[in-house]
């Protein structure tokens, strides 16, 4: 075994106590975390869910491990896909990127008569952050909505 491939092993059989310790020190880990993680070190994708949160202190308030818990880091962020995106609304950046991010979404879905559970999916935006910001559009001119309540559909001008 060479020098290289040994030391790769030994950074992978470290890899899924330091994600556990990462856990620890920061409740605030989620998919989005995960799935940047899974990405830059594919080993982490073999924890499963039940040994992530085991290892988290105070996360598991005494439940079993059932066999949605036996599923594999990767595949639920992998199932998870593009809805890991979290936008930050809360800055004038965040709002602005949402923003050209919805345009360039509503172009690549047409641009004429596209509902909003295609324009979510494609951002990873919650309900109220498309809402939000296609409000903002449709106050400057350059999107047109017709319909009402799930019939609602957005157009650019």
């Amino acid at each position: 075994m060479s020098a290289v491939s040994e030391f790769r092993d030994a950074l992978a059989n470290q890899a899924g106590p330091t994600l556990l310790s990462l856990a620890n020190s920061r409740p605030s880990l989620n998919i989005g975390d995960l799935k940047s993680l899974v990405a830059e070190y594919p080993v982490l994708g073999e924890l499963t869910l039940s040994e992530l949160v085991s290892g988290v202190e105070g996360k598991t308030r005494g439940r079993k491990p059932g066999k949605k818990m036996e599923a594999k880091v990767g595949k639920v962020v992998k199932a998870v896909g593009r809805r890991s995106k979290a936008w930050n609304v809360r800055t004038g950046e965040g709002r602005a990127a949402l923003d050209t991010a919805v345009l360039a979404a509503l172009s690549e879905l047409g641009g004429k008569d596209v509902a909003a559970g295609p324009l979510r999916d494609n951002l990873g935006a919650t309900a109220h952050q498309l809402r939000t910001s296609l409000n903002r559009h449709i106050e400057g001119g350059i999107v047109t909505f017709t319909g009402k309540a799930r019939g609602t559909r957005y157009s650019m001008v």
